[in-house]
């Protein structure tokens, strides 16, 4: 906050606005977060709308307690519930408990293999993970990163407003990979993108567009084609590629190099 004048402060939250309120009682919707607070004559009360307090509850699962600190210091401003797990047992209660939180996780301090994080995954649909690891394997980096956009990955000697992107990316369910991390997977995927192709030239640029979420209607005006065109070509890029949806085609082409990785993930 800062003080306007000698009685009257000001009120600045993310995600917040000012109401006034004569009689200190907040008439709204039960799915609203409100708080009231008494300055000088005026009664301000603060409402969060239920949009914005979605993914509120972070959990830390790390069992080396300088990152935890780290951490706490970092997301304080971004989240009103802070917890902390140093097992993975512990993990798993928290999670039955806060199975929407934000879950940031070394998962090889935890003894915690790609394959059972997986099955945390599918058992905690709600749930958006940032594995935050110096010890991460090209074939979990490129497993956990193709995977879903639950998964974002941050390396621990990464700078703390890459860290902070992260968090913020997690609490409204978006990925976030690394600078560095996404600049290596890109290289990855061009040089695997060397390799002879099945699909034209044509069909790269609309898989691409595909990958990119535009609608068979767009990329039919983007390009001057009929929607029956672009209709005929997806399904050759589909039978070409052995894929059955855009989210199977949008991995290929991440993996083949027709997507630029850190185009993708911004």
């Amino acid at each position: 906050y800062r003080q306007l004048n000698s009685q009257v402060y000001q009120y600045d939250f993310e995600d917040c606005f000012h109401v006034v309120n004569e009689n200190n009682i907040c008439h709204t919707a039960n799915s609203f977060n409100e708080k009231c607070i008494f300055v000088g004559e005026l009664f301000y009360c603060f409402i969060i709308s239920s949009d914005s307090i979605r993914k509120m509850t972070l959990i830390i699962a790390d069992n080396q307690d300088i990152t935890r600190a780290g951490m706490i210091y970092i997301s304080n401003r971004i989240f009103s519930s802070i917890k902390e797990v140093r097992t993975k047992n512990e993990l798993i209660r928290q999670l039955s408990e806060c199975p929407d939180a934000v879950t940031v996780l070394d998962y090889t301090l935890l003894d915690i293999s790609a394959d059972y994080l997986l099955i945390l995954q599918e058992r905690f649909k709600q749930v958006n993970w940032v594995l935050f690891s110096d010890s991460l394997s090209e074939d979990f980096i490129r497993r956990m990163a193709f995977s879903g956009k639950s998964f974002s990955i941050v390396l621990k000697d990464v700078a703390m407003d890459e860290i902070e992107d992260a968090l913020r990316h997690a609490r409204h369910s978006e990925q976030y990979i690394c600078r560095q991390l996404a600049t290596w997977l890109f290289a990855k995927e061009a040089k695997n993108g060397e390799e002879v192709s099945p699909l034209t030239v044509t069909e790269k640029e609309l898989l691409k567009a595909i990958a990119l979420g535009k609608t068979t209607k767009e990329i039919a005006a983007e390009r001057f084609l009929s929607v029956h065109t672009v209709m005929t070509h997806r399904k050759n890029i589909f039978r070409k590629l052995k894929v059955n949806n855009a989210h199977e085609a949008t991995k290929y082409a991440l993996r083949a190099g027709v997507l630029d990785t850190v185009e993708y993930y911004i």
